[in-house]
C-alpha cells in the first residue's frame, strides 16, 4: 500500500478504526488484535485510531499492548473525550490517563473529540487552546486536530479558530451533507480525515437495484471499492478511517486499498457514482417532511423520527453499524406504542397511512 505525505509524515491512505475490534466474554480479544494489528502493518497501515471512550474504555488499554511492539514505526490517534471535560484540569487528568492505557509518552494526532460549536466555546473557555499549544511545544502531542460532529454552519467557526493540522469529518457518497465542510477545509489547506466511508457498514450490502448500477459499469469493481475510490478521489481527503472487527474485513480493505492505489476515477465513474446514489434514493418509501404535525402522540410515539429509521432501513435494506439509533427509538418512543387511536393521520399534510406504516417497522427491521 502506497504512503502519502500528510502532515509532515507518509501515512497509509487506509486507517484502523479502533471502535469495533474483536471481541471475547470480557471485552476486545488481546490475543485477536494483536494478530490483526501485525497483519495490517505487514500490509502497509501505519495509522491506527482509538479513543478515551471506545468500547466502554477499553480499546485505549488494548491498542497500547497491541502496538507496543511497533510504537516507533506507527502513528497513532485519540481523543479528548469533550463530554468529560469539566474543569480545566480535567485537560492534564484525562490526557495523562490515557498516555497510561497506551504506553506510550507521545501521542502522534491527537483530537478534540466530537467537536460541535457550542461545545468547543465551552472547551476554549476551560483553556483548551492553550493547553493545546503547551503539549504541542512539549512534543506530547505531534499534530493537533478535531473530530466534528456538528453543524454545517458552525464548522468554519471551528476550523478557523485555531491552527489545526488536520481535521476529522463523516462523509461518504449517500451522506453528502457534509460536503461543504470538506471544501472549506480543502480550501484552507487542512487534510482531511474521512470517517464512517460505508456509512455505518450500510454501503458494504447493496440492494439489487444498486447492484445492478454498479454491475453494468464495472462488473470486476465491488460496491467497498467504489466507495473508497470515490472519497480519495477528492483532493483534500488523505486517508480514510474503516472500524475493522475481524481479520476478513481487514484483509478486504487492504486489498482494496492496494487495488486503488494507482487508480484514477473517470467522469464516466463519477456519473455512475451518482445513478448508485440515485437507486438507493428510490427506495426511500415513506414521504414523511418532518413537519410535525402529528405530534405530540398521545402513547408517545416518535412519529417523525420512526419514519426515518424506516426509510433508512428501506434505502439500504440493513441498519448496519447505526442499528443503536432503532435500539434507542424503541426504548424512548418506538412504533409499537402505537394504540391506533387515528389522531396522526387527520393531521398528517402529506396523508400517509400512519397506523398502517408504524405496523410495517419493527417486523421488517428486526426480521433482518
Amino acid at each position: 500500500m502506497k504512503q502519502r505525505q500528510f502532515c509532515g509524515v507518509p501515512i497509509s491512505p487506509l486507517g484502523l478504526g479502533c471502535m469495533r475490534l474483536p471481541r471475547d466474554a470480557n471485552g476486545p480479544d488481546q490475543a485477536q488484535v494483536n494478530e490483526m494489528v501485525k497483519v495490517a502493518i505487514d500490509g502497509g497501515v501505519n495509522y491506527f485510531d482509538t479513543a478515551f471512550g471506545y468500547m466502554d474504555g477499553k480499546s485505549e488499554p488494548t491498542m497500547g499492548i497491541a502496538l507496543a511492539p511497533y510504537r516507533e514505526d506507527v502513528l497513532l490517534a485519540t481523543k479528548m473525550p469533550r463530554w468529560n471535560v469539566k474543569t480545566e484540569g480535567d485537560f492534564d487528568r484525562i490526557f495523562a490517563e490515557q498516555l497510561e492505557r497506551l504506553r506510550t509518552d507521545y501521542v502522534d494526532f491527537y483530537l478534540m473529540h466530537a467537536l460541535d460549536g457550542p461545545d468547543w466555546d465551552r472547551l476554549r473557555g476551560l483553556g483548551a487552546i492553550a493547553w493545546m499549544d503547551a503539549h504541542k511545544a512539549s512534543g506530547q502531542v505531534r499534530r493537533q486536530g478535531f473530530s466534528y460532529h456538528g453543524t454545517i454552519e458552525d464548522f468554519p467557526k471551528v476550523l478557523d479558530s485555531y491552527d489545526w493540522d488536520f481535521c476529522q469529518l463523516q462523509y461518504n457518497y449517500m451522506d453528502l451533507d457534509t460536503l461543504a465542510c470538506v471544501e472549506y477545509a480543502t480550501n484552507k489547506g487542512v487534510p482531511i480525515i474521512i470517517m464512517e466511508p460505508l456509512y455505518g457498514g450500510k454501503l458494504a450490502v447493496t440492494p439489487p437495484e444498486v447492484e445492478a448500477v454498479f454491475a453494468a459499469h464495472n462488473p470486476a469493481v465491488g460496491p467497498i471499492d467504489w466507495a473508497f475510490a470515490w472519497l480519495l478521489d477528492h483532493p483534500g481527503v488523505g486517508w480514510i478511517l474503516s472500524g475493522m472487527s475481524n481479520m476478513e474485513q481487514l484483509q478486504q480493505n487492504i486489498a482494496t486499498f492496494d487495488k486503488l492505489e494507482d487508480y484514477t476515477m473517470t467522469d464516466a465513474d463519477r456519473d455512475m457514482m451518482l445513478r448508485a446514489r440515485a437507486a438507493y434514493e428510490s427506495r426511500w418509501g415513506v414521504p414523511c417532511t418532518r413537519c410535525e404535525y402529528c405530534l405530540p402522540c398521545p402513547a408517545g410515539v416518535k412519529i417523525p423520527r420512526c419514519f426515518e429509521i424506516y426509510n433508512e432501513f428501506q434505502r439500504f435494506g440493513t441498519m448496519g453499524g447505526n442499528r443503536w439509533e432503532y435500539n434507542e427509538l424503541m426504548s424512548t418512543g418506538g412504533p409499537d406504542r402505537c394504540t391506533a387511536c387515528g389522531r396522526c393521520e387527520g393531521l398528517c399534510p402529506q396523508n400517509i397511512p400512519i397506523i398502517e406504516t408504524l405496523a410495517k417497522i419493527s417486523p421488517a427491521i428486526e426480521g433482518k
